[in-house]
């Protein structure tokens, strides 16, 4: 069996049928799913019981946190491939078969990814299969990934599939407890193994539930603790001179996040703290001194609509070039 598709299901009850149903029919049949309920108590693993396929598996376990089901997962897998799905996204039909190409032009990969595009949660969400170019696609090698997760996310959790005995070399590959960033760490964690091969068309469509503006998300008084620990192991010496700059660099483009978040929450000493912490090498970088003259010169509603606007711009960006119903 080439694929496990390891889908973490804790209270999506009313999504997570679409989400198996999109793997169901994908044109590559060589899976199996394992649902891993965490304790859901909306009827979710019942769901998942009434699907009546023998390549999906439900696994039950106490309430224990996504890193802790996602680290299940794989413990069951039979594939030599784990894929991550979340209980509420959705696959093209073409994914697992453009993944399992990726796989067979790149036979020394560890990890396979595709772009994706994010659509806003609505009562019609379900995705209608897009056109994939009928003269191939182009793959590239992703080295350094702190850099390209600095410019853009090229690749989301639901967009990757990494060999499954490597995974289980590197458990806990999730965090147990923490569901912020525990997923971006592990690719860093593989990245540092090899290259990543990503190709660059989205197969993979993002329930976007409540918006991710920097207005919407956690207020910090630090680091979160994944930023933390990537900044101890490049630290540590563990990491090759390019491998640690890179992180460095993610360290400082993540303080300086924080500086906006603060900034959007009204905190604007809060901010300045976080731009004196992002460090001398960040003096060289327009955005240090765009946030900067945010907070010393912008009033908060002003930040407030540049903020909305940015995030806007950013989903079209990512979704451009794909025309779906709904969308």
């Amino acid at each position: 069996m080439l694929f496990t598709v390891a889908i973490p299901l804790y209270n999506k009850g009313g999504y997570i049928e679409t989400t198996i149903r999109s793997v169901l029919n994908q044109t590559f049949s060589d899976f199996e799913v394992v649902v891993v309920d965490d304790g859901s108590k909306d009827g979710g693993a019942a769901a998942v019981m009434e699907i009546n396929d023998p390549r999906v598996r439900l696994v039950v376990q106490q309430n224990a946190g996504v890193s802790v089901a996602r680290n299940r997962a794989i413990a069951e897998a039979r594939g030599r491939w784990v894929a991550f799905l979340d209980a509420d996204d959705w696959w093209h039909p073409d994914y697992l078969a453009e993944q399992q190409r990726s796989i067979g032009q790149h036979p020394d990969a560890l990890v396979v990814t595709t772009a994706f595009l994010t659509k806003r949660d609505s009562a019609d969400w379900l995705p209608s299969p897009w056109p994939v170019p009928s003269g191939g696609l182009e793959r590239r090698l992703l080295t350094e990934l702190p850099h390209y997760f600095k410019k853009d996310v090229p690749f989301f959790t639901g967009s990757v599939a990494v060999q499954t005995a490597l995974l289980r070399t590197l458990q806990p590959c999730f965090m147990p407890g923490e569901t912020l960033g525990e997923d971006i760490e592990l690719w860093f964690r593989l990245g540092e193994l090899g290259a990543i091969v990503h190709l660059n068309f989205p197969l993979v469509a993002y329930r976007d539930a409540a918006g991710e503006s920097l207005s919407s998300l956690h207020r910090f008084d630090d680091l979160p603790s994944y930023v933390s620990r990537l900044k101890t192991r490049a630290l540590s010496g563990a990491l090759d001179r390019q491998q640690a700059d890179a992180v460095f660099s993610f360290v400082a483009f993540q303080q300086i996040t924080l500086a906006r978040k603060s900034l959007v929450n009204g905190r604007r000493l809060k901010a300045l703290r976080w731009l004196s912490r992002a460090g001398a090498r960040s003096l060289l970088e327009k955005r240090w001194w765009l946030t900067f003259s945010m907070a010393v010169l912008v009033p908060r509603t002003a930040i407030l609509k540049w903020n909305a606007l940015r995030w806007r711009r950013a989903v079209v960006r990512k979704n451009k070039g794909i025309s779906q119903p709904g969308s």
